[in-house]
């Protein structure tokens, strides 16, 4: 097999919880079917990326996968969201074990700062921090407070649940 990413950008991601299972699909075509069991946390991380993606697109939004396509190189930004005069950079956190540390929000900030100073479109900006489960965000107010773009990106922590665990 591919690697899960490569896999992922090549169709429609479909979960079934009842059999602990994922596809992925085009045009009513099965590209590939894995198993929940069998994936390591990046497996896991890819995924909640491409389930987030297909969220917002169901919303209207213009998605960029760039964490599926560029894989650790993505600058810190895993999907950029473009909808009307609104670019929205998004960084997906998906642990079923931990919460992130503050370390951790750190890291998302500074690399997610740097990759949107170096490509700060001219219209709003946002950065969301998406997990599946906002409470187990201890450090949610620091991740809100802080702002390294001089208050020119809007930040907010968004929950979208991929699945019940």
């Amino acid at each position: 097999m591919k690697g899960i990413g490569t896999v992922l950008q090549a169709g429609y991601l479909k979960l079934d919880h009842s059999m602990k299972t994922y596809s992925v699909l085009t045009e009513n075509t099965l590209l590939f079917t894995g198993h929940f069991a069998d994936l390591d946390p990046h497996g896991w991380g890819s995924l909640y990326e491409k389930f987030t993606g297909q969220a917002f697109e169901a919303e209207g939004y213009e998605v960029e996968y760039r964490g599926l396509t560029a894989g650790f190189n993505d600058g810190g930004i895993d999907l950029i969201l473009r909808k009307g005069d609104d670019t929205i950079f998004v960084q997906c956190k998906h642990a079923f074990k931990s919460s992130l540390s503050r370390n951790s929000i750190e890291n998302i900030l500074y690399k997610a700062g740097n990759y949107i100073s170096r490509n700060m479109p001219t219209n709003r900006v946002h950065l969301w921090l998406v997990v599946p489960d906002v409470k187990r965000i201890k450090w949610k107010r620091y991740f809100l407070r802080h702002n390294t773009t001089q208050n020119k990106v809007k930040l907010a922590l968004i929950e979208i649940r991929m699945l019940s665990i």
